[in-house]
């Protein structure tokens, strides 16, 4: 059994990756699942053992004191073994809680179109 943290608990299935089995919890994935984003970091909490050693993609993008840590990513980590496994999907590795800008400073730009209309 999988627990992705906050609150979403899946069977697992060796073989397949955690972003395969975390369908009901919104893991960001810019790449679609492909390894090459580095959006889909999580951290496993438990049952690190279950999954597959981490991948040369997942070392390109996770620092060795992030694999210390246990922070993985969720689309090439791959479940090996069953077992309990507890996932932590941090904030910033969910989809849909974007804050974009919080704040800013608004500098005038002089508009100077390269069109301009004309009545004859």
């Amino acid at each position: 059994m999988i627990s992705f943290l906050p609150g979403e608990k899946v069977k697992e299935k060796p073989g397949r990756t955690l972003f395969e089995l975390a369908k009901g919890v919104e893991i960001l994935s810019v790449c679609g699942g492909l390894g090459v984003c580095g959006k889909c970091k999580v951290r496993v909490r438990k049952g690190a053992e279950l999954l597959s050693e981490p991948t040369s993609r997942e070392r390109t993008y996770l620092s060795p004191r992030d694999l210390d840590a246990g922070y993985r990513l969720a689309c090439q980590a791959r479940v090996v073994e069953e077992g309990e496994i507890v996932v932590e999907v941090p904030v910033a590795s969910r989809r849909g809680e974007y804050v974009l800008q919080v704040e800013g400073i608004e500098t005038p730009v002089p508009l100077s179109p390269s069109l301009a209309k004309y009545h004859i």
